[in-house]
């Protein structure tokens, strides 16, 4: 008579719940880790674009505010200027002819076409713009929400 081999699993054998438990909470403290460098990093970006791009848009509405005499209705018209209104100015003599276009060309899709991403903020939302006669400028914040004190105004 032959005998079988009889195999055992003893207690000691693979991962026990408390093993399990660790591992899945070195993985948490990794994850969490991370995401406290990189959302701040994310937060910093945002806000850096918001007042790169807040700061040309308000150099655009200033530069047309100085040939035209008043702030453009929208934005548009930092790209196309106003019908007809692209005549020799007297004053001041550095602008006298220049008709714009008064947006970075950064944002030209191809020649005399732009992107309407100079329009947005770092969170991706329209910027908040009066028109005229005051030409304000801000953008809402991370919260996407105007007037509630995370605005960033464009002077």
């Amino acid at each position: 008579m032959t005998s079988r081999p009889h195999f055992r699993l003893s207690s000691q054998s693979g991962l026990g719940l408390v093993s399990l438990m660790l591992v899945i909470l070195a993985l948490s403290l990794a994850a969490i880790t991370v995401m406290a460098v990189v959302a701040p990093s994310l937060a910093t970006r945002q806000r850096l674009d918001t007042e790169t791009k807040g700061k040309a848009l308000r150099l655009g509405l200033n530069r047309y505010q100085t040939h035209f005499g008043i702030y453009p209705p929208s934005f548009n018209e930092l790209v196309t200027g106003p019908v007809g209104a692209c005549v020799a100015s007297a004053t001041p003599p550095a602008l006298s002819g220049w008709c714009g276009p008064y947006v970075d060309p950064s944002f030209l899709v191809s020649p005399g076409v732009y992107s309407d991403e100079y329009q947005k903020d770092g969170w991706g939302s329209a910027f908040n713009y009066s028109g005229p006669p005051t030409g304000a400028l801000r953008s809402c914040g991370p919260d996407r929400i105007c007037a509630n004190g995370d605005d960033i105004e464009f002077l």
